[in-house]
C-alpha cells in the first residue's frame, strides 16, 4: 500500500471529516488555506469545492495533506499548529526547496513523508 493509498491514522483525520468524507471546509479552516488556494492545490475548479467535494483529486489531496500531518504528529514532537506551519511554509531543501504542501500537490507523498520521517528521526532540517 503506497501513502497516497493510507488513511492517517490519527484523530486528526476525523476531524476534518463530515458525511463520510474530508470537509473542503474544515480542511480549509485548520490549514488555514482559503477555498481558491485548496482547489488550486488539488487541481479542481473553484466551483468543485462547493458543488463536487467528493471529488476524488480534491479527496485525494486533502487526504494526502493530513497523512503527512498525521505522520508529523505520530513521530514528532510537533502539535498540530507547528505540524501545518511546518506543512505550509517550510522549504524542504533537501527535496528542491518548495513546500511540503506544494510536493503534496505535485504528487510527490512518498517523497514528503520520507523527508518528515527523516525529519522526525533528527536526520535531516
Amino acid at each position: 500500500m503506497t501513502f497516497a493509498q493510507q488513511k492517517p491514522s490519527s484523530s486528526f483525520l476525523q476531524g476534518l471529516c463530515e458525511n463520510g468524507t474530508i470537509s473542503p471546509r474544515l480542511f480549509a479552516e485548520q490549514f488555514r488555506v482559503d477555498l481558491e488556494t485548496l482547489a488550486d492545490l488539488a487541481h479542481v475548479p473553484p466551483e468543485a469545492i462547493s458543488h463536487v467535494p467528493e471529488s476524488e483529486l480534491l479527496q485525494d489531496y486533502m487526504r494526502n495533506a493530513a497523512s503527512v500531518i498525521s505522520t508529523l504528529l505520530e513521530c514528532s514532537d510537533l502539535d498540530i499548529e507547528r505540524a501545518i506551519t511546518w506543512f505550509r511554509h517550510a522549504p524542504l531543501i533537501e527535496l528542491g526547496g518548495a513546500t511540503a504542501e506544494q510536493y503534496v500537490s505535485q504528487g510527490m507523498i512518498a517523497a514528503v513523508h520520507a523527508y518528515a520521517l527523516n525529519l522526525a528521526a533528527g536526520a535531516t532540517g
